[in-house]
C-alpha cells in the first residue's frame, strides 16, 4: 500500500472513556501506519473521573506519536478540540468521537479534504429524530439561523470532523470563549462539504441534548453571531410605543368629548404592565450582549491545561512542515532585532 506523503493530526477529547479508549487506539494505530508517513494523536482529557488517564499513559509507552493533554476541569467538548486545534501541527486534521466513530473513516475523509475541501462534517445517516415539542423547537430555530442569521448547519451533525491547515488557523483566531465548533465553519467560510456515515458506538449512549444544553446553546448562537434580536426588541418596543401613543389620543378624546369618564383602573394597569414587560425584554437582551463583552474583555483563556505528556517514541524530527518552517521564520526576526 502507499503511503500517503502527508501529515496527519488526530484529535481526540476523552470523558469517561475507559471502557473504550484502549481499543480505539488499537484499531487507529495501523490505519495510520498503513496509510500516511507521518501522524499525530492527541487525546484530550477533559477531567474525566474514571481511570481514563491512567489507561492513556500505559498507551503512551505502547504507541508512538501520542499526547497527552489534561484539562484543569470539564470546559465541554468544543473547548477541548479547541485545545487540540491549538497545539496540531498537521497539513490536515481529524476531530473524532472515540466512541462513536471509526477509524476506518480516516482515509476517505483525507482524500477529499486534498481534493479541495477545508471542512468535511460528519453527519449521521441513521441519526434518531427527535419528538413533539422538541422537534418543532429544533425546525423553528434551524429555520432562523439559516434565513436571519445567515448559517448554513447542516443536519444531525456529529463530532467527526476533517480539517484542512488553513482552516484549523482560522478557526484558532476565534476570541470567542465559548467555542462551538460544529457551527464555526459556516462563520469562517472555507469550503466545506458533508460527509455522510453511519454511527456505530462502542458503549451505549445517548445522541440527544438536554433541553437546557439545547436551549443554551442554541441563545449562544444566535447572540454571539448575530445583532438581530436587539433589533427585533427595537421595533418590537418601537410598535408599543406607537400603541401607548394612539392609546394617550384616545384617552385625550374621550376627555374632551364624554362627560361621565369613570377611572379606568384596569386600563391602566394593562398599560403599566405593557410597559414593563418591554423594559423587561430590553432588559434580557442587554444583560446578554453586556454579559458576552464582559467575558471578552476579562481576556480569559477558553482553557486551562493541567498537565501534558508525550509518547516515549515522536514523530520524525526531520521532517520539514509547516510548523520548522515557520520556527525558521521566527528565528530569523528575532535575528533582525
Amino acid at each position: 500500500m502507499n503511503k500517503l506523503d502527508r501529515f496527519i493530526s488526530i484529535i481526540l477529547p476523552l470523558d469517561n472513556c475507559q471502557n473504550f479508549i484502549e481499543s480505539f487506539i488499537q484499531d487507529l494505530i495501523p490505519i495510520l501506519q498503513n496509510h500516511y508517513y507521518d501522524y499525530e494523536v492527541i487525546l484530550v482529557d477533559d477531567a474525566s473521573t474514571d481511570n481514563t488517564v491512567t489507561i492513556v499513559s500505559n498507551l503512551l509507552k505502547q504507541y508512538k506519536a501520542l499526547r497527552l493533554i489534561r484539562l484543569s476541569r470539564s470546559f465541554g467538548e468544543d473547548v477541548a478540540i479547541s485545545a487540540g486545534l491549538d497545539s496540531v501541527i498537521g497539513d490536515y486534521t481529524i476531530i473524532m468521537n472515540p466512541n462513536t466513530d471509526h477509524p476506518n473513516l480516516i482515509p476517505d475523509m483525507v482524500n477529499r479534504a486534498i481534493e479541495g475541501v477545508d471542512i468535511l462534517y460528519g453527519v449521521d445517516i441513521d441519526y434518531q429524530k427527535r419528538k413533539g415539542i422538541s422537534r418543532l423547537l429544533s425546525k423553528l430555530f434551524r429555520w432562523y439561523v439559516e434565513k436571519v442569521i445567515k448559517l448554513n448547519i447542516p443536519k444531525n451533525l456529529t463530532t467527526l470532523r476533517c480539517l484542512s491547515r488553513y482552516a484549523v488557523n482560522a478557526l484558532t483566531q476565534l476570541s470567542d470563549a465559548h467555542r462551538y465548533y460544529r457551527f464555526c465553519g459556516s462563520i469562517i467560510g472555507f469550503k466545506s462539504e458533508i460527509f455522510e456515515y453511519k454511527r456505530s458506538a462502542r458503549e451505549k449512549y445517548s445522541n440527544s441534548q438536554s433541553f437546557r444544553s439545547s436551549f443554551n446553546e442554541a441563545l449562544h448562537i444566535i447572540v454571539e453571531n448575530s445583532p438581530h434580536p436587539l433589533r427585533f426588541i427595537s421595533i418590537f418596543s418601537l410598535g408599543l410605543a406607537t400603541i401607548n401613543l394612539l392609546y394617550i389620543a384616545y384617552i385625550v378624546f374621550i376627555f374632551l368629548f364624554k362627560n361621565d369618564v369613570s377611572e379606568g383602573w384596569t386600563t391602566l394597569s394593562m398599560q403599566v404592565s405593557v410597559l414593563f414587560m418591554c423594559v423587561i425584554l430590553v432588559l434580557a437582551a442587554m444583560s446578554e450582549y453586556v454579559g458576552r463583552l464582559l467575558e471578552r474583555t476579562q481576556d480569559k483563556p477558553p482553557y486551562y491545561i493541567k498537565e501534558e505528556r508525550n509518547s516515549s517514541v515522536m514523530i520524525s524530527s526531520n521532517r520539514i512542515n509547516v510548523v520548522e518552517e515557520s520556527k525558521e521564520i521566527d528565528i530569523q526576526k528575532i535575528e533582525v532585532r
